[in-house]
Formats: structure tokens, C-alpha cells, sequence
């Protein structure tokens, strides 16, 4: 222990030969503790000195600078000033400064600290005087010319300053007429900030100032409304005690109008995008930061909000072969040859695809090569585009039209001019052999015209809606039946018409005139293209279909041929005679049956013209029997 105390003096007494003494503030009791060597010098006895104490110790015109900078410790953790103090032995200057912080639940409640003796410090009054009236000039130019408006309201509220710019905002023209109102006693100032000023809490807050509601408050030259942002703090004195009160208000009335008018173009261009489909999104080409807007991303087939990360070079939902044009333009624009990108692209969009046009364009007022800022701007096109496909094939249909009454003039004076021919020259001969002959050309003329009529009535009942069904329960192979006898009397003589022999038994639910006239199509076209061998006719039960079919081993079709052949006014050989309706038609029979139609067929060896038609019964019937085999 008293090795310690050796330690301890001798530690005091190289302090006090460098005129150094220690102190501790206490902000609990405001109090100091201070060494010997300090008590000395300020001429008291003990170790104990107030706040209130040390405050008149300072040179007058340092007391209020000094007491509030000190003050400061609480919230700042360096402190350190010269200033003078009054001893019993005349002036000194003195360094007062801060080693160590003592806090409790985060709050300063002591602090550690020296203050030095300066005996040679030269600093003049004169100096002194003129750094301080030269930092009280910058002060009073700054609360004069801030572009915010300062009020400084003492103790009890009352205003007892503020500035021109202040002045401004409310429309006062004389100090005279506002100095002396009461904060609290402020019609338009809210309760709940009341109440923290009372409380002396400092208080940030927005305000509706409208100048109806100021009454007699105060006089000013304004009308109307403006948007006041306020900051309301509290000024201490030396004491540590509440003095006044002091605000700064911001007029931000203009930046509210701007960013009404900024939210007004937003909503209107969100109500325009939205109406056009129009989608806008900006984004950095390497980082894919950036932005986008709702209708860019629906247009995009994306979740509003989804990260550009996701999409951009990814595209989930744009078709491979599209998506592959617009990441090749990304490639060109980090090599610098290229900078806008146009194209029409398909997005899908539940079962089918959507056509958007994409427009992406390097912002020409990024210059950073490393940093490439793209400007995307798509657009929803499809309507555009099926509008395009409709007139496109309404002009494709006239076209055919105008060709297929073209062809009609034709195809109707050849089997009349026919008709007319051999019989004037059947009533021109008397030769039995001759008369047979030219009665069978007249008679093939007639079906021929007959068939061409026939097509040329259903086309017009197909255009008009009218085509009419009739449904019934019906015996399949009894139609079959039917329709080999009356087909085999017109048979070529190289031609053999086949029909399968282990066909079923079975009923279904259809029209049977139209039936027939789909299978008589079929066999029609085979016999008009098969020169020799066979043609098959058949059916078959497959799941819950039918399966209808016409094989023929003549001439065959090219996949072209076969992509159109049941196009309507469509003549795969413009050579045989026909009026290319014959197969359209047949399929809108087909369809309104709740079938299926198409060919297969390979060129030089033949082709299988096939329908499917449900394996259904009346819901009258009962339930057809397990088919039986059976001939036709």
C-alpha cells in the first residue's frame, strides 16, 4: 500500500509541476470533482465545485460559449476549448479537455478530464474581440439569408424573433405585427405537437397550412393553402434548462406541387400504358438493375415485381427462336456494334402466343461502356396482328372466289355445252350403238352438273349458317351397304372397289344423309384420280370413335398438296374437273359430326382420305351392343 501511495504522489506531483489538473463532471448532481492542484489555482477550499460555481470563474464574455459547448459532452464523445478564467491571481488561460465518458443505459452521466495551465499563450483581447464579432456577423448573415424560415420563441412560447425568409413564406410585412404571439396559443399548430414542446421534446412535423384558419392570429397578405414542413427543437441555457424554443419551417408547397403533377403524369401514363398495352422498363445491361412498369411485365408474360434478373436473357415465356434474336442484339451492344433493337416477338399467353413488339434501344445519355443503359419499350400487338391474318385472308377468300367463279363459268358450260352436243346428235342417229353411247355421256353430263350444283348450294348454306342436320340412331354397315351397291355400277373397269369384310355391327347417332355425302366425296375423288387397281373403303372402331376410311392406289399427293386440300376453292390438279369445294365442305360436315378429318398420302403410291365420327347413340336408345364381325 505504500508503494501505491509513493506511486500516487508522485504521479500528483509531476501533474502539478506541468500545470495539469484533473476533473470529473458529474451531470447527475452538476458537479465537479477536481483535484488539489485546481482547487488551488481557482482560490477554493475542498474538492467539490458546482456547475454554477465554475461558471462564474469564467471570463464574463467566455461564460454562455464555453458552458454550452461543455454541455455538448453529453452527446459527443471528444471535447476540448481554451478559454479564460478569473483566480485570485489575475487572469489565465486555461485547456480544458475530455479523456474518458462514463455512461449509464446509453446516457452520459459522468465524465473524465484535465485542464491544463497556459502561461504562455498570447492570444489578445482585440483578437479575441474580433473572432468573436466576426463569428456573431456570419451567424446574423446565416439566420437572415437561410432559404428556410427561422422563429425563436422564449420560455412561455412567445416569439421573440424570426427571419425574412420567414417573414416571406407567411406573408407578414412587419415583424411588428407577429413579435409577441404565443406558439401555444397557434390555431393551426396541432395539439400533439403542443404537447411534446410542453413536454420539452423536439418534434419534426408536416403541416396543411391554411390561411383561413389563422383568424386573428396574426396579419398577413396570404391566401390559400401551402405545405409547411416544420423542425421544432429545444434551446438550453447554461444551466442545462430549457430557454426557448426555436423553429425552422420549410415552404414546400412548389416541390408538392411538382410531385402532384409527377404523380397526376404517373397515373394518367399508368392509365394510358395499361389502355395501349404499352410497357416501359430502363435497366443496367450487365447488372440488370433498373426498373419496369406493370404493363411491361404482363406484356412480358412476367409476375409484376418479378426481379429484371429473372427475365432479362432468360425469357420464360418469349418464344426460343424470338428470345434468341434479342439476347444476339445484347451481344452486339457490349461489343459496340449495335444500339436499337425492333422486332415483333411472340409471348405465350395460356394455350396459344401473343404478339408484342419489342423495342430496345441503347439511353443514348449513358457514355459509361461498362455500365450500358437500356431503354425497353413493348407494345401488345396481337389484335393488331389477327386484324392483319383476318384481312389477309378475307383478301386470300376473294381472290378464291373471284377464281372459283372464273372456273364455275367453266366448269358449268363444259357439261352443258356436253348435254347440248350429243343430244342434238342423239336425235341426229339411228345407229343403236351410237345412241347408247351418247346417252350415257349425256347422262354422265347431268350427275357431273348435278354435283356441281350440289356443292355450289351447301358452299351458300355454310356461308349463311343454314346448313341443316338431322340426327338419328343408325346401322353403320347398313349405310355401308348402301353405299358400295350404288358405287360399284360406276366403277372403271380397271378400277376394283374393296370393302373389308370383318367390318362390325354397330350403331350410332348422326345425320345420315351427310354421312353419305362425306364417304361419296371420298370415293368420288379416288375413282377420279385412280386410273387402275383398287380402292378400299372401311371402318373401324377405335376407343370411343369411328374410324372412317378411303385408301386408293392412283396417282398420290405432294405434303404441299396435302397442307391445302381442304382449303376451300383449293384444285390440287388444276386439270380434273371439280370445283375445290367438295373436301371443305366435307370437313365443316365432319366438324359439326364432332369428328375428325385429314389424308395421308405419299406421292406415286396412292392416298387414305379418313374421318372420325363418336361412338354415340341416341340418349333415348339403349347402349349398342358389343360389335359383332359381320361383311359388307
Amino acid at each position: 500500500m505504500e508503494d501505491i501511495q509513493t506511486q500516487l504522489d508522485q504521479c500528483k506531483l509531476l501533474l502539478d509541476r506541468a500545470e495539469v489538473g484533473l476533473w470529473e463532471a458529474d451531470f447527475v448532481q452538476r458537479s465537479y470533482i477536481c483535484s488539489d492542484y485546481l482547487m488551488s489555482i481557482f482560490g477554493k477550499k475542498g474538492n467539490n465545485l458546482s456547475f454554477f460555481e465554475f461558471y462564474y470563474i469564467i471570463r464574463e464574455d467566455f461564460r454562455d460559449l464555453i458552458t454550452t459547448d461543455f454541455l455538448s459532452i453529453q452527446s459527443v464523445d471528444t471535447y476540448e476549448q481554451i478559454f479564460p478564467i478569473i483566480t485570485p491571481t489575475g487572469e489565465k488561460w486555461v485547456r480544458s479537455r475530455l479523456c474518458e465518458r462514463k455512461l449509464n443505459n446509453g446516457v452520459c452521466v459522468k465524465a473524465l478530464g484535465i485542464l491544463q495551465i497556459l502561461p504562455n499563450f498570447k492570444l489578445k483581447e482585440e483578437k479575441i474581440s474580433k473572432m468573436i464579432d466576426h463569428n456573431e456577423m456570419i451567424f446574423r448573415k446565416l439566420y437572415v439569408n437561410l432559404p428556410v424560415g427561422v422563429e425563436l420563441y422564449d420560455r412561455d412560447g412567445y416569439l421573440i424573433d424570426l427571419n425574412a425568409k420567414d417573414m416571406e413564406i407567411f406573408g407578414i410585412r412587419s415583424k411588428k405585427d407577429v413579435l409577441g404571439v404565443n406558439i401555444f396559443s397557434n390555431p393551426i399548430m396541432p395539439k400533439d405537437v403542443i404537447k411534446k414542446l410542453k413536454e420539452n421534446k423536439s418534434v419534426n412535423f408536416r403541416l396543411n397550412y391554411s390561411f383561413k384558419k389563422v383568424d386573428d392570429y396574426y396579419n398577413t397578405s396570404k391566401v390559400g393553402e401551402m405545405d409547411i414542413v416544420t423542425k421544432a427543437s429545444i434551446l438550453y441555457d447554461q444551466r442545462g434548462e430549457p430557454s426557448s424554443y426555436l423553429l425552422i419551417n420549410l415552404d414546400n408547397t412548389e416541390k408538392m406541387i411538382a410531385y402532384n403533377r409527377i404523380s397526376e403524369f404517373e397515373n394518367v401514363f399508368t392509365l394510358v400504358s395499361v389502355y395501349a398495352k404499352v410497357g416501359y422498363a430502363l435497366y443496367d445491361l450487365y447488372t440488370f438493375e433498373g426498373y419496369a412498369i406493370k404493363q411491361w411485365y404482363e406484356n412480358m408474360g412476367e409476375k409484376d415485381g418479378t426481379p429484371l434478373s429473372q427475365i432479362i436473357g432468360i425469357y420464360s415465356y418469349i418464344h426460343p427462336n424470338d428470345a434468341g434474336y434479342i439476347n444476339s442484339f445484347f451481344e452486339e451492344v457490349k461489343q459496340g456494334k449495335a444500339h436499337h433493337f425492333r422486332r415483333e416477338v411472340r409471348v405465350k399467353s395460356g394455350d396459344g402466343w401473343k404478339w408484342i413488339c419489342a423495342n430496345i434501344t441503347r439511353n443514348p445519355q449513358s457514355v459509361d461502356p461498362n455500365k450500358p443503359e437500356m431503354i425497353c419499350i413493348n407494345y401488345d400487338i396481337t389484335e393488331l396482328k389477327d386484324s392483319q391474318l383476318k384481312r389477309e385472308r378475307a383478301e386470300e377468300l376473294d381472290r378464291l372466289k373471284s377464281a372459283f367463279l372464273a372456273n364455275m363459268s367453266h366448269e358449268i358450260r363444259t357439261p352443258l355445252n356436253a348435254i347440248v352436243g350429243f343430244s342434238q346428235l342423239l336425235a341426229e342417229t339411228d345407229d343403236p350403238e351410237e345412241r347408247h353411247e351418247f346417252v350415257e355421256i349425256i347422262d354422265s353430263n347431268n350427275r357431273m352438273l348435278l354435283q356441281l350444283i350440289s356443292d355450289i348450294l351447301d358452299l351458300a348454306k355454310i356461308e349463311s349458317g343454314t346448313m341443316d342436320f338431322k340426327f338419328a340412331d343408325m346401322n353403320v354397315k347398313e349405310v355401308i351397304n348402301e353405299i358400295v351397291t350404288s358405287f360399284r355400277i360406276k366403277m372403271p373397269d380397271n378400277v376394283a372397289l374393296i370393302a373389308p369384310q370383318d367390318s362390325p355391327e354397330c350403331q350410332i347417332y348422326s345425320d345420315r344423309m351427310r354421312l353419305t355425302q362425306v364417304i361419296s366425296n371420298f370415293l368420288n375423288n379416288a375413282i377420279k384420280y385412280t386410273s387402275e387397281g383398287c380402292i378400299t373403303l372401311a371402318y373401324e372402331i377405335i376407343g370411343d370413335e369411328i374410324k372412317f376410311s378411303v385408301t386408293d392406289t392412283g396417282d398420290g399427293m405432294s405434303q404441299e398438296i396435302q397442307a391445302h386440300i381442304f382449303d376451300r376453292f383449293y384444285k390440287g390438279n388444276t386439270f380434273k374437273q371439280g370445283t375445290g369445294l367438295g373436301l371443305s365442305i366435307c370437313e365443316t360436315i365432319v366438324n359439326r359430326l364432332g369428328g375428325r378429318i385429314g389424308v395421308n398420302s405419299e406421292l406415286g403410291k396412292g392416298s387414305t382420305f379418313w374421318f372420325t365420327h363418336p361412338y354415340s347413340f341416341s340418349p333415348n336408345a339403349k347402349s349398342p351392343a358389343s360389335p359383332n364381325p359381320g361383311t359388307i
